[in-house]
């Protein structure tokens, strides 16, 4: 059955008000069972545990050793779903000259946090013009249940508007834009993992 709704919603912690705040993300979406795509491509993922760590095995009355944290490693499964693309328009790269960048320095910084943060199932590859080379350099996400860009929690509201990163220029840009990435794998990881709990948990009873 499919069911038409007026807007999908993310759930964060309003820490003002001590509460979870819920928030329209987008519209022109379908619900399909469980699964939901959206019309505009938004993928505004419910915002849970950002990064889980876990203690290193070792003795835990050390204290230096009960201070070792690890960051749990990003899903393979789920890095092979997303794509980030990188504007290559003559618009992009001539803002990339002017601004004495080399022609490759953005898709070759985002490529270094994938490999860093071991995500070898993702891609980070070059791209025709992503429509918006007045907010040049650009950077755009794909994943493979939606058609087109597809906009993440993170992004200001004009990137949400057309989906894509405006203005990634610095340092701080690319990691701004590899850490929505990689919250929206692992908050997509999380919800898999609570999905299976509730099925086991659904087969008990049958």
């Amino acid at each position: 059955m499919i069911r038409k709704i007026i807007f999908s919603v993310w759930i964060g912690w309003n820490a003002g008000a001590g509460a979870f705040q819920v928030s329209p993300a987008c519209s022109g979406s379908k619900m399909h069972g469980k699964k939901m795509t959206f019309g505009t491509s938004f993928f505004v993922p419910r915002q849970k545990r950002l990064f889980r760590q876990a203690v290193e095995n070792g003795d835990t009355t050390n204290g230096a050793n009960s201070e070792q944290m690890t960051v749990e490693e990003l899903d393979p499964e789920i890095c092979t779903q997303f794509k980030i693309l990188t504007c290559a328009s003559t618009s992009c790269s001539a803002l990339r000259k002017k601004l004495g960048m080399d022609e490759f320095a953005t898709v070759g910084a985002l490529d270094m946090r994938r490999e860093n943060a071991n995500a070898a199932g993702l891609i980070v590859e070059e791209s025709t013009c992503l429509g918006a080379c007045k907010f040049a350099p650009c950077v755009s996400v794909q994943h493979e249940d939606y058609d087109g860009n597809v906009g993440l929690e993170g992004m200001t509201e004009a990137e949400l508007s057309e989906t894509v990163f405006h203005r990634v220029i610095t340092e701080d840009d690319i990691d701004r834009v590899w850490g929505c990435v990689e919250n929206a794998i692992r908050t997509m990881a999380d919800e898999e993992d609570d999905s299976d709990e509730d099925d086991e948990d659904e087969s008990r009873y049958v």
